[in-house]
């Protein structure tokens, strides 16, 4: 019989619902983008009319940024608490991977659309993205589920 997680079996099938729970919770984060970036050159002097001219461009870039980010995020994705947990366990499995194109196959098949249920990274995409061929990448994916339930299993044992 197997170890239960939470009276669940620990099986390839569990940890690879895990993973695919915290990939939704990664893809409810906010995604801002990169901060401004400060500087440390001092003020250009200007006259008022220049002043007045970059307030008014500012006022307008606000705007448009606020008009664009209600088209945009118009829905916006919650993570449940189980998602969440679900990804605390991945970040700690990830060390248990061997080397970084087997975390990077497994970080890049969690996702999946969260509408259309379909992976957002298709095995050909995966392939390529770590330079071998699209069966090597899937057995090196089943390798990984089978070395993250053998760990855990291990573990909560």
């Amino acid at each position: 019989m197997a170890i239960k997680i939470d009276g669940t079996p620990v099986t390839v099938g569990y940890v690879k619902e895990r993973l695919e729970q915290a990939g939704y919770a990664l893809q409810c984060l906010p995604g801002d983008g990169p901060q401004e970036y400060g500087s440390n050159w001092p003020d250009i002097p200007r006259t008022s009319v220049e002043t007045w001219i970059l307030q008014l461009q500012a006022e307008q870039d606000v705007e448009v940024k606020r008009v664009m980010s209600e088209e945009v995020n118009r829905v916006r994705l919650h993570a449940t608490r189980e998602q969440i947990a679900a990804l605390d366990d991945y970040l700690k499995w990830r060390a248990w991977l061997p080397d970084n194109k087997t975390k990077k196959v497994v970080a890049m098949r969690m996702f999946r659309h969260p509408v259309g249920e379909r992976y957002l990274y298709s095995w050909p995409r995966v392939a390529k993205e770590i330079g071998y061929g699209v069966r090597w990448a899937r057995e090196l994916h089943e390798r990984a589920l089978q070395i993250i339930s053998d760990n855990a299993r291990k573990i909560a044992a």
